[in-house]
């Protein structure tokens, strides 16, 4: 995918620099993925690399920016993306950035900043703890089994509720609990609305304390009112007497 172009080395400051440049003949759109085959211009990016024995190594990466063919996509130019080599707007290669965050995780700040020097790594403390916090989270599937516990942060004045995915062991993330919190939105709804008709609260009551419309009270009554009476009238089932 890269193509070098020259080497030049420096003895005086020990760093060699590579002249790459990308050799793709299409690139797909970062948003709508449509591979695009019009160049718009180049520019050069300067990236760190792994130091080959007492040189540190730079890449003077040149990239192009394309033309979307898409006739419908927000974005018309964009920069082709080059997943193996950096990840966008980054300034250093993914085999060092993942080498620093290993060394990172082991030593953490302050160590993992002397033992980079002693391998030629030029890093400070603050940048290691920020690619401590930058890798993603991992992907869990939607969680199908959901477990909702009550707890308190101050008695009687803040509470809170947790969902956890009981199938997997962990709490979901905010974007795959947005249909869970829907749901558990629609049955505290249900049991404050059945909870204020057993007290003998009017329809129109029960609406302007809950907060919503009146119809969407008499249907969660109506829903409330059917399973109690499917309830009460459930058979009870006798036990077979022994001869």
């Amino acid at each position: 995918m890269l193509h070098l172009d020259a080497c030049d080395v420096d003895a005086v400051v020990p760093q060699i620099t590579l002249r790459v440049y990308s050799t793709q003949t299409t690139a797909p759109c970062p948003l709508c993925t449509t591979p695009a085959q019009r160049i718009h211009s180049h520019y050069e990016r300067t990236l760190a690399d792994l130091p080959w024995a007492a040189y540190r190594v730079r890449l003077q990466l040149r990239v192009r920016k394309w033309f979307c063919r898409h006739h419908h996509c927000p974005r018309r130019i964009f920069t082709e993306r080059l997943p193996t080599v950096a990840a966008p707007w980054a300034r250093c290669t993914l085999r060092l950035a993942q080498r620093l965050v290993a060394l990172g995780i082991a030593l953490g700040g302050t160590a993992g900043v002397r033992l980079s020097h002693q391998w030629d790594l030029v890093v400070s403390r603050n940048t290691l703890l920020r690619l401590l916090r930058r890798p993603p989270a991992p992907s869990f599937p939607t969680p199908t089994i959901l477990g909702v516990d009550d707890f308190t942060l101050r008695k009687r004045q803040t509470y809170g509720t947790i969902l956890i995915d009981l199938e997997h062991r962990h709490i979901p993330l905010p974007a795959q609990l947005r249909a869970a919190q829907r749901l558990a939105r629609r049955q505290a709804l249900h049991t404050q609305v059945w909870t204020l008709h057993r007290q003998g609260w009017t329809a129109p009551a029960m609406a302007e304390q809950v907060g919503r419309g009146l119809r969407t009270v008499q249907r969660y009554l109506q829903t409330a009112t059917f399973a109690g009476a499917h309830t009460s009238q459930r058979p009870r089932q006798q036990c077979a007497q022994p001869l």
